[in-house]
């Protein structure tokens, strides 16, 4: 089916997708990191000898795992969601190729992006109010998590070629606006041949006859 297209004056629609892809993924890799610093620190902090210096270590662990949680739950959450409507809006067809063709890579990222945000809700939550042991054992979830998260983010390279395949002059305004012109088409009155372009924009054909009436 023809779907409409979402044009963005000046920068182009391309652009937006680009802008909230960059900051979400620079999200990610303070998640990739801190899920990996958090039981890391921890770890280190409940072998400390000085329990002064562990105590200072696990409080300002504490501000970091709420800094974590409110970066990936709200931040990382929002921007993700933001990639999936711009890019719906500006290659539906696109979108609904990428969901069919990669659905178990898909569903994986969600899952394990599911299991993130429950392991950064429990650690942060059940400080100090479960066992040490633990508690460090959902950090290392977390970090694991986090981790393979990354991994499954192979389709979201695939978006250019599709796109590319399934007609990516949507994403570039100067070509939608070259493909509107009204075309002349050479030939009998009786004989209508319409490029392919014409029929997916429904631009009305102008047929010049080559001979008199």
């Amino acid at each position: 089916m023809n779907y409409p297209f979402w044009d963005i004056p000046h920068i182009g629609s391309g652009w937006v997708i680009g802008m909230i892809a960059i900051y979400h993924v620079m999200i990610s890799q303070f998640a990739v990191g801190g899920g990996l610093f958090l039981p890391m620190a921890e770890r280190k902090a409940s072998k400390m000898k000085d329990r002064a210096v562990a105590d200072a270590w696990m409080a300002q662990l504490v501000r970091h795992a709420k800094f974590f949680l409110i970066l990936t739950g709200v931040f990382g959450t929002v921007s993700g969601v933001g990639i999936w409507f711009a890019i719906g809006l500006t290659h539906p067809e696109a979108t609904s190729t990428l969901i069919h063709n990669f659905v178990f890579g898909w569903a994986i990222e969600w899952v394990f992006f599911m299991v993130e945000l429950t392991t950064i809700a429990v650690y942060y939550y059940t400080w100090n109010r479960i066992d040490p042991k633990l508690h460090l054992k959902v950090g290392w979830l977390y970090a694991v998590a986090s981790i393979l998260l990354a991994q499954p983010a192979a389709p979201h390279r695939c978006l250019h070629l599709t796109g590319r395949h399934l007609g990516a002059h949507h994403l570039q305004p100067h070509r939608r606006r070259q493909a509107a012109r009204p075309q002349i088409l050479h030939g009998p009155l009786e004989r209508q041949v319409a490029h392919p372009l014409l029929h997916r924009h429904a631009v009305p054909a102008r047929v010049v006859p080559l001979h008199g009436p």
